[in-house]
């Protein structure tokens, strides 16, 4: 997928099956996980962008998501299962906290179909309160879509990108990926965003990436 070019084309409201049917499954995936979402409006694939980037900018845009491969099945959707990780202490060699400020936005203005300003807003309470100002302008959309919702995404993936949490631990933990973890954070509700395992002469390490699922 990361090696093959993919074929340039535009869509109008393509679904995900659309997308699985031409640039997953001549490369050997038999199936996908997750509903069968529509991307609303244009969705344009251009010259030079591998497969992979294709299915990467479709789930970010539909499932606010990257996609993920297990085995031959590629998993669109998130894993909303109620499973768990207790991180083992003992074995943590080092984490690290990150708040990344310049993630988050604190309004989006918004013109309305037919408007010809910006006349309305929508605004990050948390974020002004924490006395940032990152605004960002948003035309109506062409399709037709609810620009306002679009608008509130924004904002609700700023907050989702502003925190992650950088966890290296002892051992061999591929299964991890998608969980929830269970852990003394400043921050609740944080998932398992990657996992990379490597093994060196000191026996196997894995590397959590933890990130915010949603505000």
């Amino acid at each position: 997928l990361m090696d093959s070019e993919a074929c340039p084309m535009s869509f109008t409201d393509p679904c995900t099956e659309d997308i699985f049917q031409r640039y997953a499954k001549p490369f050997g995936f038999n199936s996908y996980i997750g509903d069968n979402k529509v991307c609303q409006g244009r969705f344009t694939v251009s010259k030079g962008t591998s497969c992979y980037s294709v299915l990467k900018s479709f789930c970010q845009r539909v499932y606010s998501i990257l996609p993920c491969a297990e085995g031959d099945t590629l998993r669109f959707d998130r894993d909303d299962s109620e499973d768990t990780v207790n991180l083992p202490n003992k074995d943590i060699r080092k984490a690290r906290l990150k708040t990344l400020r310049f993630k988050r936005i604190s309004d989006v203005f918004v013109k309305t179909q037919g408007g010809r300003s910006y006349d309305s807003k929508v605004q990050n309470t948390a974020a002004n309160n924490a006395g940032i100002t990152r605004v960002r302008y948003l035309n109506a959309s062409p399709s037709g879509a609810d620009t306002l919702s679009d608008a509130y995404e924004i904002i609700r993936k700023s907050e989702q990108q502003s925190v992650l949490c950088e966890v290296e631990i002892d051992g061999f933990f591929p299964l991890y990926l998608g969980k929830k973890v269970v852990w003394d954070l400043p921050y609740e509700e944080l998932y398992v965003a990657s996992v990379k395992c490597s093994l060196s002469s000191s026996g196997y390490t894995t590397k959590l990436t933890l990130k915010r699922r949603e505000i």
